[in-house]
């Protein structure tokens, strides 16, 4: 069984954080990975995107199961 540690990251695509929707930096990226609020998904494009306080945290909780590994 994996841990779910290990799969918290995308393996795929590209990660937005704080990024405004329809600036050049997002269309350049939905362009790429296809927009993540459409309904249409491709499995092989994966476009995760998050605010910069939860990526925030989701860093340090990381960084404390790693340092526990």
């Amino acid at each position: 069984m994996w841990n779910i540690g290990f799969i918290q990251y995308p393996y795929l695509g590209s990660l937005m954080i704080d990024t405004p929707q329809n600036s050049e930096v997002y269309n350049a990226l939905i362009k790429k990975y296809g927009n993540p609020y459409s309904k249409e998904k491709e499995n092989n494009k994966a476009l995760w995107i998050m605010d910069y306080e939860k990526a925030c945290k989701l860093n340090e909780k990381n960084e404390k199961f790693f340092e526990n590994i």
